[in-house]
């Protein structure tokens, strides 16, 4: 049975699927069958705009959790303008705290700064459950083995040269605990 959900902005299903055009390494998470993908429907309009959705929607379907029926901006309106209530990672954080709430065990995958530093000054209770895409790739790297060494550094290498927006010393200090990190010492 699949405990974890991925509740994530659009930013981290575009960067493989038209940033670094590389639907296959998406498609490896979706159907690892290590996580169940939480979806509103802000985000959902996002990811459908890419001309390669093609290529993961019938798998990412299978594994898609639709939240509750409610305008999950609403909940951060207080922090928040009314026109910015309106972005994909807004509803991700409203999201993010109705799961908090609910007890369930989920990844918070963020990369834009404002809506980090939310998390971070503002909903500091959801900060241990954030990350952003490179650290998302390293998990898939450890703990939950879905990219071996290879894949997780050539996917981040992929990062740095596209138009993804992250600084080179993210990127370098994930390639660095990748490299560091192997099955057999690690416990």
């Amino acid at each position: 049975m699949i405990d974890t959900k991925v509740i994530s902005d659009s930013t981290f299903y575009i960067c493989f699927l038209d940033d670094i055009s590389y639907p296959e390494g998406l498609k490896k998470i979706i159907c690892s069958g290590k996580f169940k993908f939480v979806i509103g429907p802000i985000v959902m309009s996002e990811i459908e705009k890419s001309p390669n959705y093609h290529f993961i929607k019938p798998d990412l379907s299978k594994v898609q959790e639709n939240p509750l029926p409610f305008n999950y901006g609403e909940i951060v309106r207080p922090f928040l303008g009314i026109e910015e209530i309106k972005k994909g990672e807004h509803e991700v954080i409203g999201i993010a705290i109705v799961y908090y709430l609910m007890g369930r065990e989920f990844i918070l995958i963020l990369d834009e700064d404002g809506p980090r530093e939310i998390i971070e000054k503002k909903l500091s209770g959801l900060k241990s459950k954030m990350t952003g895409t490179i650290g998302f790739i390293k998990l898939c790297y450890y703990p939950y083995a879905i990219y071996t060494r290879e894949e997780a550094i050539s996917i981040l290498e992929k990062i740095r040269k596209s138009k993804f927006r992250v600084t080179s010393n993210i990127i370098d200090n994930a390639l660095k605990e990748i490299r560091g990190v192997t099955y057999d010492n690690c416990s």
